[in-house]
C-alpha cells in the first residue's frame, strides 16, 4: 500500500512529559517525524504539568511545522493524542494548551486508536471485524495497555488500563540501582542523591542520562558502559539488567492479561499485540509477552514514533471476518509418514546428527554417530548407497544447489585428517577431501552458486573451499568461539554463523565473504541453528536459551521471539514457500510456526530423544527430521 494522499498538510502530536513526538504529513502522504525534549525535570515526569508548560512545548512544535510547510505563521490542522484513560479535565488541559500555543484547528484522538491506524495503514495489516489489537505502550513515565476492537464503523476501546509507576524511567532506575550496588561505599552517592551545588546537580542529571543511554544500548548489545559521575566507569550486562527489570516488566504483562479478561477477549480473537513507546524496545518485553500470551508481538524499529505517525492516518475499513488463508497453516494435520533407523530400531541406536534433501526431491541423506552417511531413494525408501570414510561422528550433510554433489563433515578429535568430503550425489563416488577442524566441522553449507563450500566447527574458524579446483580458503581464522550453525543467504551475498558466544555474525561478500561482520545479539546462550527464508529477508535462529528468534536480515533487527521449547532449540528450517517455519529441540519435539505471524501451529511428537536436524522436501509437503534416538522420521506437513 502506498502513502495515503491528503491534499493538505496534517500534523500529529504525541505529547509526553519526557519527550514529545510530532509527525508532519505532506499532501502526498509522506511523513516527517521529529522528537522534541519536553524539558520537564525527572521529578515532574509523573505529575500533571501546567497548561503553560504544555503550551510551551506545543508552541515549539507549531513553529517547526509552520517553517517546514513554508507557511508564515500558518500551522497545519493538528491531531493531538492522549491516553484512553484520561479524564475530561486532562483532555481540556490539552485543548487549552493547544490554543495558547497557536495551534488552530485541533482534533483529539486516543493514543491506542492512533497506534491501530499506524498498524493498519503504515504496516498494511488488516484486523478482521470483531477481532482486537492489543496496544502495549511502555513510555518514559507510564505504562498503558488497551484492547482496541475493530468494529464495522471503526475502532472502539474494549478495555484500557495501565501503571503509573512503570516506564522507561523505572528501567533507568534499575540501571542506577545496579551501579549503586557495585559501589555501595562510594561517598559520592550522597552528593548525587542530595546535590548541594550546581555541579552536583549536573552530575545527578548526567547519571540519569547515562543510565538511559545504557538501558537503550542493552537492547542490541550484551554489555553497556555507564559512567557514574564522581564515582567512575563500570559495565552493565544485559543479563544483570534483565534480572533487575523482570519484576517491573512482569507487572506490565499481568496488567495486559487483566485487560484482555476485562474485555472478555480470548487469544483467538487477538489479531496482534503491538509494541508502542520507546521503552518497549527492551527485548525482555517481547519475550515475557510471548511466553504469557503465546502470541509473538509485532515490533517496529521506532516504536516511539508510532502514535504521532498514526494520528495523521485515516481509519481503514475492517477486513471481512474470515478464517485465515491457508498459505501459512498446513492444509492437513501433520502426521508421521515413515520412520527409518540406520542403526536398527533398538535402544542405543547411533544418533542422527544431520539430514538433507536433494533439490529434485529424489534423494535424502542422513549422517550420524556411527561415522556413516546413508543416502535413500525418497520414492522407494531404499538405501541407494552408504558412505563410511569418516574417522568420527558425521555432524552435517548438504546437497549442492544443482543436486550433483553431496558434502559431509565429521571426524575425530584425536585423528586429524580429511574431515570434510564431497561426493558425487548419484553414485557416492568421492570428488574431494579437505582438512578442516581436527575434530571435524560441525556444519557445512554450499554457496547458492554451487562453486564454494563453507565449513565451520569447534575451533571457531570458517573455512571456504573452491570446488572448481579444490583450493582452500580460510575466511575466519581459528581461535574464536565454537561455531554451531552456518547458512548462506539465498542470493549468496551474506554468510551467517551462530556461535557459542550467543552471537549471530553476518559476513558480507560474494562469493568469498570478507573478514568480520555485523553481530546480532539477542540469544542468551549458544546459537545452535540458523536458516534463511527463501526470500532472504527473514532469518531464523535456534538457541540454547530454548527460544527461536526471527530477524530482519537487512536491518539487522530482531523481529520476534518464539517461545515453546522447554530445552535448548537445536535446528530451524523454512519450507520452500517461506510460509512455515519448523524448529527442533532437545525436548524431543518439533514445532511448526506461521513464519509471518510467529503463531504456533502444531507440535510433532515422535522422537524418543533430542531432535538434531530438520529439512523440508522441495514441494514443502514433507519434513524430515533426525534425532538422538537413531531415527530419521518423515512427516506429512501439507503443501502450503
Amino acid at each position: 500500500m502506498g502513502p495515503v494522499t491528503f491534499g493538505v498538510h496534517r500534523l500529529g502530536i504525541d505529547f509526553g512529559t519526557s519527550t514529545t513526538v510530532a509527525a508532519l504529513a505532506g499532501p502526498d502522504g509522506t511523513l516527517r517525524p521529529q522528537v522534541f525534549d519536553s524539558d520537564l525535570p525527572v521529578a515532574s515526569a509523573r505529575e500533571t504539568p501546567s497548561v503553560e508548560a504544555v503550551a510551551a512545548v506545543l508552541a515549539r512544535v507549531a513553529g517547526e511545522a509552520a517553517r517546514a510547510t513554508s507557511a508564515a505563521g500558518a500551522v497545519p490542522p493538528a491531531v493531538l493524542t492522549h491516553p484512553a484513560a484520561w479524564r475530561p479535565d486532562r483532555r481540556r488541559l490539552l485543548v487549552e494548551a493547544a490554543g495558547l500555543a497557536g495551534l488552530g484547528e485541533t482534533e483529539l484522538l486516543t493514543e491506542p486508536v492512533a497506534a491501530a491506524r499506524y498498524y493498519t495503514a503504515l504496516l498494511d495489516r488488516h484486523i478482521p471485524a470483531g477481532s482486537c489489537l492489543v496496544v502495549y505502550d511502555l513510555g518514559a513515565a507510564t505504562f498503558d495497555v488497551t484492547v482496541v476492537r475493530q468494529a464495522a464503523d471503526g475502532f472502539s476501546i474494549a478495555a484500557a488500563g495501565g501503571l503509573l509507576d512503570a516506564g522507561g524511567l523505572d528501567l533507568d532506575a534499575a540501571v542506577v540501582r545496579l551501579a549503586r550496588d557495585r559501589t555501595p561505599s562510594a561517598p559520592a552517592w550522597n552528593r548525587i542523591d542530595r546535590p548541594r551545588s550546581p555541579e552536583e546537580a549536573a552530575a545527578r542529571l548526567r547519571l540519569w542520562h547515562g543510565a538511559r543511554a545504557a538501558r537503550e544500548g542493552l537492547t542490541t548489545a550484551p554489555v553497556a558502559e555507564l559512567y557514574v559521575p564522581l564515582v567512575g566507569p563500570l559495565s552493565i550486562t544485559r543479563e544483570e539488567f534483565e534480572r533487575a527489570a523482570t519484576p517491573l516488566l512482569t507487572r506490565t504483562v499481568e496488567r495486559t492479561v487483566a485487560a484482555l479478561r476485562e474485555a472478555w477477549v480470548s487469544p483467538q480473537d487477538v489479531a496482534a499485540v503491538f509494541l508502542v513507546g520507546g521503552a518497549s524496545r527492551t527485548p525482555l518485553v517481547a519475550e515475557l509477552l510471548h511466553r504469557e500470551l503465546r502470541i509473538a508481538p509485532v515490533a517496529v524499529e521506532h516504536p516511539d514514533l508510532v502514535i504521532a505517525c498514526g494520528a495523521v492516518q485515516p481509519e481503514r475499513a475492517p477486513a471481512p471476518a474470515a478464517p485465515p488463508p491457508p498459505t501459512a497453516r498446513p492444509r492437513t494435520r501433520p502426521a508421521l509418514l515413515r520412520t527409518f533407523s540406520p542403526g536398527g530400531i533398538v535402544r542405543g541406536a547411533p544418533a542422527v546428527y544431520g539430514v538433507a534433501v536433494s533439490p529434485d526431491g529424489a534423494l535424502f541423506a542422513a549422517a550420524g554417530e556411527d561415522r556413516r552417511v546413508r543416502v535413500w531413494d525418497l520414492g522407494t525408501g531404499r538405501v541407494r548407497y552408504t558412505l563410511g570414510e569418516h574417522d568420527g561422528p558425521v555432524r552435517s550433510v548438504a546437497f549442492s544447489p544443482d543436486g550433483t554433489l553431496l558434502a559431509s563433515a565429521g571426524g575425530h578429535a584425536r585423528r586429524p585428517g580429511r574431515t570434510l568430503r564431497v561426493w558425487q550425489a548419484d553414485d557416492g563416488r568421492r570428488r574431494h577431501a579437505f582438512d578442516t577442524d581436527p575434530g571435524g566441522p560441525a556444519v557445512v553449507a554450499f554457496h547458492p552458486g554451487g562453486r564454494v563450500l563453507a565449513a565451520a566447527g569447534r575451533d571457531g574458524a570458517v573455512r571456504l573451499f573452491d570446488l572448481t579446483d579444490g583450493r582452500p580458503f580460510t575466511h575466519r581464522p581459528a581461535g574464536g568461539a565454537a561455531i554451531h550453525a552456518l547458512a548462506f543467504s539465498p542470493d549468496g551475498a551474506v554468510l551467517v554463523t551462530g556461535d557459542d558466544d550467543a552471537r549471530i555474525i553476518l559476513h558480507h561478500g560474494d562469493p568469498m565473504p570478507r573478514h568480520g561482520g555485523a553481530a546480532l545479539h539477542g540469544h542468551r546462550g549458544a546459537v545452535l541453528g540458523i536458516a534463511f527464508a527463501p526470500g532472504g529477508g527473514l532469518l531464523a535462529s535456534a538457541g540454547a536459551d530454548t527460544t527461536i528468534r526471527l530477524w530482519d536480515a537487512a536491518a539487522g533487527a530482531q523481529h520476534a521471539i518464539l517461545a515453546g521449547h522447554t530445552e535448548p532449540a537445536t535446528a530451524v528450517a523454512f519450507n520452500p514457500a517461506g510460509t512455515l517455519l519448523a524448529s527442533a529441540g532437545l525436548d524431543t519435539t518439533i514445532r511448526l510456526w506461521d513464519a509471518a505471524t510467529g503463531a504456533h501451529l502444531h507440535t510433532l511428537d515422535g522422537h524418543d530423544g533430542a531432535v538434531h536436524a530438520l529439512a523440508f522436501a522441495p514441494d514443502g509437503g514433507m519434513l524430515i527430521s533426525g534425532g538422538a534416538d537413531g531415527a530419521v522420521r518423515l512427516w506429512n506437513v501439507g503443501r502450503t
